[in-house]
């Protein structure tokens, strides 16, 4: 891994400067096309430059669509409203429901899945095709199958999110932890719903979902003051993860040379407006492969796969292989499928893609995993 050093962070800072600065314009730009009411206006360049947030101008949600199963509030006692620092958030986590689909219907309750979305940390829904066509295969495979929704970085909103802008809570908004909050939130809320799940609960994600899914098979620590929102410990971690195309660090600059399009401006961008800093310490320590060390190689277990030239710079696989290497974990806790060769697919676009020349679907891969995955 290629990290520049504290005494050429100044010179790192110049040469991606501008780079940041439009791709932050394009984030806004997309979160726009993706249809959010949120307008936001690109800042000028400078020498040195410190994230002050780009105005997004009102505070309304950006628009899903509205076709069934339609989004539901999760219980209000998992709900991040009112659990910041000042109590005022008013954010409403979500998930869009598909029990299991084989008939006749297997009687509840039911082992369970989570499924993320992909989007950079600042855009995506749980409406997106490929992830209707994962949440759908999965619940043929007789899961109970939860789509859901997190907070997002500037500029997208869901319901309740504090509004992006200049503020303290503002800028704090949809940034660390808050995402991987939510999802653990979550995970909790559906494995307490005994009517509905049988104490068993995975997570499939995608991108920046991968990330979050990662995460949750991985972090042992428990919330502080205890008792406190989102009631996370070493127990409540997910069963299974699988990872379509995450980012496992975010300081890896390591150059990509074979790809036929550069994939880091883009991530470098994704992950500047995402941890607020351009600092390569600050964002390795935000990052899930801090998760791992010798006293945490009790992980859950992981399935974790990219493409050979994923949006997704191909070096982030390397990186949490390296991680999990280094940490001791028991190679039997984890499966890291080879790049599928020559595709540029990411995340769930290769969700019913082979795996490699003479394999079998990236879907029956995750779902086979999950399957060998025991109750607890």
């Amino acid at each position: 891994m290629k990290q520049p050093s504290r005494n050429n962070l100044s010179e790192h800072h110049l040469a991606h400067g501008f780079a940041l600065w439009a791709v932050s314009a394009l984030l806004c730009f997309l979160s726009t096309f993706f249809g959010s009411t949120i307008n936001c206006h690109a800042q000028t360049p400078s020498p040195t430059p410190i994230w002050s947030p780009s105005p997004c101008v009102g505070c309304s949600p950006h628009a899903t669509p509205t076709r069934p199963p339609t989004p539901t509030p999760i219980p209000d006692y998992y709900q991040p409203k009112g659990h910041d620092s000042n109590g005022t958030d008013q954010t409403i986590l979500e998930w869009r429901v598909f029990p299991p689909s084989t008939m006749p219907t297997p009687t509840p309750p039911w082992r369970n899945v989570i499924v993320v979305h992909e989007g950079g940390f600042v855009m995506g829904d749980p409406f997106s095709p490929n992830v209707e066509v994962a949440a759908g295969d999965l619940a043929a495979a007789n899961y109970y199958v939860l789509v859901v929704t997190h907070r997002e970085a500037p500029c997208q909103l869901i319901t309740g999110q504090h509004c992006h802008n200049d503020t303290p809570l503002g800028i704090q908004s949809g940034r660390p932890p808050q995402q991987t909050n939510d999802i653990k939130a979550l995970v909790n809320a559906a494995r307490a719903d005994m009517a509905h799940c049988n104490g068993f609960v995975a997570i499939v994600g995608g991108s920046s979902g991968a990330t979050h899914a990662i995460w949750t098979a991985l972090d042992q620590t428990s919330t502080s003051p205890a008792g406190a929102w989102p009631y996370w410990s070493k127990a409540s971690r997910v069963n299974a993860a699988a990872c379509l195309s995450g980012a496992y660090l975010f300081s890896d600059e390591t150059p990509q040379p074979d790809y036929r399009v550069d994939p880091l401006p883009n991530f470098n961008s994704f992950i500047y407006n995402y941890t607020n800093s351009l600092d390569l310490d600050v964002r390795a320590s935000l990052s899930p492969v801090t998760l791992l060390t010798t006293s945490t190689a009790d992980i859950k277990p992981l399935f974790i796969i990219t493409s050979e030239f994923d949006p997704m710079p191909r070096n982030q696989i390397v990186d949490i292989g390296n991680a999990l290497q280094t940490a001791g974990v028991n190679t039997l806790l984890y499966t890291i499928k080879p790049p599928i060769p020559d595709s540029n697919e990411h995340a769930f676009a290769y969700w019913h893609s082979l795996d490699g020349p003479g394999g079998q679907l990236v879907s029956v891969d995750v779902i086979n995993f999950l399957n060998a995955q025991p109750n607890p």
